[in-house]
């Protein structure tokens, strides 16, 4: 068992552990090595204890909760804002997802703050994209700040703008391509489909610059080529959902030794609507057979 799990407040290396447990125990750390740990110590431990916390986030495996707001003290103590601001954002997202608006809220606007204070353009677009997401989904559940009804999507898509214009400022691919991704979302539940169209188009072009992992891709891609599909945008939908079966195709190969009923649940929900959609429109431009060999696809071998 990892030292910081076993023993309260100590952390990974032996300095630090002395030091933790002496404070917990009353004891003066000084007298016990003479010295406290340095800031590049603490510096390093609060590191690993932010990525731990957001391992277990990404992972959904244990509770990142204390590793986070362990960083979040260690920050504070030795005043690295971009840090602090770093894991407030972190937090505001597991509050979040945890269904904790209210909680999510406040860590992201007291991240946006720091964020703004001292410049850090990366996390001011994280934060901005989180009150975002928060008003959009909880609207008035939050309080007063978030609006209600059907103006929650316009509140979301005026934080979703800003962070883009901030993320394109400081040159961050990534928190730009997140922020087209959420305003091609809002668009598209304004009905907005010609916007919503626009802004994930500059997403996948970014997409196609950047290392990003294939199964993102691939929902991009079957989102794009829908919306194409509805605004009779034949042929550029057929090209983005031939893209979309290589990638599934792959996905689908590393399935094969699962049994046929789990690679059957798999095809229902994330395969057999695109592959039809594909099919009806090569059928549509009189490539039936083309169209035949996608529905082949869909057959799971028994």
């Amino acid at each position: 068992m990892p030292l910081h799990r076993s023993l309260p407040r100590c952390k990974l290396t032996l300095l630090w552990a002395v030091f933790a447990c002496a404070l917990v125990s009353g004891i003066n750390p000084a007298s016990v090595y003479g010295q406290v740990p340095s800031t590049e110590e603490q510096q390093w431990q609060a590191d690993q204890l932010l990525e731990e916390g957001w391992q277990a986030l990404r992972e959904l495996e244990g509770d990142p909760l204390p590793s986070l707001q362990d960083a979040l003290a260690i920050y504070q103590d030795i005043g690295d804002r971009a840090g602090e601001s770093r894991t407030l954002n972190t937090l505001g997202y597991l509050y979040d997802l945890r269904g904790q608006p209210r909680q999510a809220f406040e860590h992201y606007q007291r991240a946006l703050t720091i964020a703004s204070e001292i410049e850090n353009r990366t996390e001011q677009s994280r934060a901005l994209q989180g009150l975002g997401d928060i008003c959009q989904t909880w609207g008035g559940n939050v309080g007063l700040f978030c609006a209600v009804n059907s103006e929650r999507e316009r509140q979301a898509l005026e934080f979703y703008q800003q962070a883009l214009a901030i993320a394109r400022e400081a040159g961050d691919l990534t928190q730009q391509a997140n922020a087209l991704g959420k305003l091609g979302y809002i668009y598209e539940k304004l009905e907005q489909y010609e916007h919503a169209v626009e802004s994930y188009e500059q997403q996948l072009a970014i997409y196609r610059q950047i290392e990003v992992h294939p199964w993102n891709l691939s929902f991009l891609l079957r989102t794009l080529g829908h919306l194409y599909s509805g605004l009779g945008r034949d042929a550029e939908a057929i090209d983005i959902y031939a893209e979309f079966v290589q990638i599934m195709e792959r996905f689908r190969a590393n399935l094969q030794e699962l049994p046929a009923a789990e690679q059957q649940e798999f095809t229902q929900e994330f395969v057999t609507s695109t592959y039809q959609a594909y099919a009806n429109l090569l059928r549509q431009q009189g490539r039936k057979q083309a169209a035949q060999q996608i529905l082949e696809l869909l057959k799971v071998p028994q």
